[in-house]
């Protein structure tokens, strides 16, 4: 088995100064001051944080178009809004009114069945309507996890797990030759670790930023395994899209009150070795930018 070569070192620092830190220090900036009016606006201020993340990193390379056009990939954004929206709002009201707990979860299993629609190809080269089943499950199952996880334990933790799976997806598309959605991927990574920091610091919940993830990160896979022309497979694609499903054991009570470090570094192992093994996978029949002979 051969190791990639690393990337050129003026591509990294470029990467870092003009998408990475601009991403990643509006998002914390943004948290933070949103939390000095109070830790109860934890939740408004990571979908805040997370959005001020997502368009400082899209300042500079615009990966990510303003307005939507023909193409589905270019409703991410907007999707990402409508589920970030719908997420803040029952997060807030179900909080408010218990007796509104209960409708929380099919009004965000609605909204993002309604709002999918946009962001699944037309041409998937499949049968589009088992594909769009598919992707909504997949994706409120993301959405479920990641938010009792982080409800019940530490936020913080699970906002660093889903900026690393955004980042570490970023290497899929990187192999599949695609510029606009590594950028787009790297941002959000980013955005979220920005949130992951200031959560750590200040120890409050993060969940208001995970449907920013839910919305972006599938749906720029299934963009990335269907308008790409390389020859990753779709299973790298599947498993960059859904590593945080490794999660799910540990919505098991008795694992749910494992406290302690070994308890987090075995949760983000089980992510990791997901996403390592998606880029084994694009390695194997892929080459880097950097290690092509052109």
């Amino acid at each position: 088995m051969t190791f990639p070569s690393p990337p050129p070192l003026d591509e990294v620092l470029g990467a870092v100064q003009h998408v990475m830190l601009p991403a990643a220090g509006a998002s914390a900036f943004v948290f933070a001051a949103v939390l000095l009016l109070g830790r109860r606006f934890d939740t408004l201020g990571a979908a805040l944080a997370v959005c001020a993340g997502l368009l400082a990193g899209n300042w500079e390379k615009v990966p990510m178009p303003a307005v939507p056009t023909v193409s589905a990939w270019t409703h991410l954004p907007l999707y990402a809004a409508v589920l970030l929206v719908s997420g803040v709002l029952t997060q807030l009201l179900g909080d408010a009114v218990a007796r509104l707990r209960v409708a929380k979860w099919p009004t965000r299993a609605l909204v993002l069945a309604f709002a999918a629609d946009a962001v699944v190809p037309a041409n998937p080269g499949f049968d589009r309507t088992q594909f769009y089943a598919l992707f909504v499950v997949g994706s409120l199952a993301l959405w479920f996890t990641l938010d009792r996880l982080a409800g019940c334990g530490d936020g913080a933790e699970v906002a660093m797990l889903m900026g690393v799976t955004a980042l570490l997806a970023g290497g899929v598309m990187l192999y599949a030759h695609s510029a606009k959605f590594l950028d787009m991927a790297t941002i959000l990574g980013s955005a979220l670790l920005g949130v992951a920091v200031v959560a750590g610091s200040a120890k409050v919940d993060a969940r208001g930023a995970i449907p920013a993830f839910v919305g972006l990160l599938p749906g720029l896979l299934v963009s990335g395994r269907v308008l790409t022309t390389s020859e990753v497979p779709a299973a790298s694609f599947v498993l960059a899209a859904v590593a945080p499903l490794a999660l799910v054991p540990w919505l098991l009570p008795r694992l749910q009150r494992q406290t302690g470090p070994w308890p987090r570094v075995i949760r983000a192992a089980s992510v990791l070795v997901v996403l390592v093994v998606a880029l084994v996978l694009a390695g194997r029949v892929e080459s880097l930018p950097w290690e092509q002979d052109w």
